[in-house]
């Protein structure tokens, strides 16, 4: 069963490989975005990426569940956080609906879109940062996927064939520790997807963690084996001084603080994982 599950994401990887890479041909040497218009606004998009370009581009839209979710946990005087913005499809639409996002985006490709879709969307209260987030201010070398640009991330501790099918680029980039970076850490939301630096950031910013009301963070169980290398009880222990509550979105799962461990240990054990909603 393992032998034909690995054979299907192999099949799946060559097949958005090849198919990224015509969609980049049919637009030319100097074409560099395709422009999907969807309910959530104007994003430019990499043609090469298959993940949330093609999405966007074949679909119309992107994670809107997700953005009807986020939208209850703020108001018009709101200020969030999103951590691995990437092009914007989650900071845009929060834009419109809070005072101020900040976001910070790693992959200076991506934020080229990012920016580019701040425009398009006539978007000004978001500050976007060209940064990492991690434990501490200074360089980290980065993956530049291609065929799915959202996957980019820092170079994981232990290499796994999934992060390098489509033969990244690797560059330096610049990382900052984020309550040293920022003067205000007070936001009611924070939401964090950043390919497996989630343990290291949040190490990094226990006051903007103490001020937050909601915290949405990316659970993959990879990530923290591979990239982070840390274990889910170490995460657990980093979050349960900051919230009451944890909650796998699209799921009955959810635990109280005293539980956190326990509760990813099943996720893990269960083969789930996902987006981890903490709540006061």
């Amino acid at each position: 069963m393992s032998f034909l599950r690995n054979l299907r994401t192999e099949y799946h990887l060559r097949k958005a490989r090849l198919m990224g890479h015509w969609r980049r041909k049919l637009c030319g040497p100097h074409g560099r975005a395709i422009i999907a218009e969807t309910p959530q606004g104007r994003f430019a998009c990499n043609p090469e990426d298959m993940g949330v370009g093609w999405r966007l581009c074949q679909h119309g839209g992107h994670d809107a569940e997700k953005i009807e979710e986020l939208l209850k946990l703020v108001t018009p005087e709101s200020r969030v956080l999103v951590a691995g913005t990437h092009i914007g499809t989650l900071a845009v639409p929060l834009a419109r609906a809070v005072r101020e996002v900040i976001a910070f985006e790693a992959n200076p490709p991506t934020f080229d879109l990012l920016t580019t879709n701040l425009v398009l969307n006539d978007v000004h209260n978001c500050k976007a940062h060209n940064l990492a987030l991690g434990a501490k201010a200074g360089t980290a070398r980065f993956l530049q996927n291609r065929v799915n640009s959202g996957g980019s991330k820092i170079v994981p501790k232990i290499m796994h064939s999934g992060y390098v099918f489509d033969q990244p680029a690797e560059v330096e980039v610049q990382v900052v520790a984020l309550d040293e970076f920022l003067d205000d850490v007070r936001f009611d939301l924070i939401i964090m997807d950043i390919e497996g630096s989630e343990y290291a950031a949040l190490s990094a910013m226990p006051r903007s963690l103490a001020a937050s009301k909601h915290l949405q963070v990316e659970y993959l169980p990879h990530h923290l084996d591979n990239v982070a290398g840390v274990t889910d009880e170490a995460f657990a222990a980093l979050l349960e001084p900051h919230f009451e509550t944890m909650i796998l979105q699209g799921t009955d799962r959810q635990a109280r603080r005293g539980g956190f461990a326990s509760f990813l240990a099943q996720l893990r054990a269960d083969g789930l994982e996902g987006d981890l909603l903490l709540g006061k």
